[in-house]
């Protein structure tokens, strides 16, 4: 089975976790082999997910941030 670029998009969480089915995975496989595009986008969520991995958030925020942050989100987008 030939996968699309915006299946693809929509695989690359599980494919970084193992939790692709093996014929999902050698569709995953497959695309990235003939995409460059798809390619290089697999390659920047690989490099901002370790980047991120390597920040402390502890240090980096302050205690109320995640509350204050998920309440602006739940009022949906502000009014420019």
């Amino acid at each position: 089975m030939i996968i699309t670029c915006r299946q693809l998009v929509e695989a690359v969480t599980d494919a970084r976790e193992g939790a692709l089915s093996v014929l999902d995975q050698l569709s995953y496989r497959a695309h990235l082999a003939r995409c460059a595009a798809c390619r290089a986008y697999a390659q920047q969520m690989e490099e901002t997910v370790n980047l991120l991995h390597d920040v402390r958030t502890e240090e980096c925020v302050p205690d109320d941030f995640k509350a204050a942050l998920l309440a602006r989100l739940s009022k949906g987008t502000p009014k420019r």
